[in-house]
C-alpha cells in the first residue's frame, strides 16, 4: 500500500492509502480531457468523502524510506 496525497485546488490535502494500480488509475483519470461526472470516493481516516474530480489539483506519493520488499541493492560490476 502507498500513502497518497490528494492535493485539492483549495489548498487542502487529503491523505489516504492506495495500491499502485489504484494510484495509477486516479492519475490517468485526472489526465483525461473530460473528467467523470461521478465524484471520486475515498475513505480518509473514519470519513467517507465524495470529491468532485475537477477539485483535485494533483496527487503525490509520500517518499518512502528504506528499501522496498524484495529489492536488493547491488553495486555495478567493473
Amino acid at each position: 500500500m502507498l500513502t497518497v496525497n490528494l492535493h485539492l485546488i483549495n489548498g487542502d490535502v487529503i491523505t489516504t492509502s492506495m495500491t499502485r494500480a489504484q494510484r495509477d488509475r486516479v492519475s490517468k483519470t485526472l489526465n483525461q480531457s473530460l473528467l467523470p461526472n461521478a465524484p471520486f470516493e475515498v475513505t480518509a481516516g473514519e470519513a467517507d468523502l465524495l470529491i468532485p474530480w475537477r477539485s483535485i489539483g494533483y496527487i503525490s506519493t509520500a517518499a518512502r524510506t528504506g528499501l522496498d520488499a524484495g529489492f536488493q541493492a547491488t553495486e555495478a560490476a567493473d
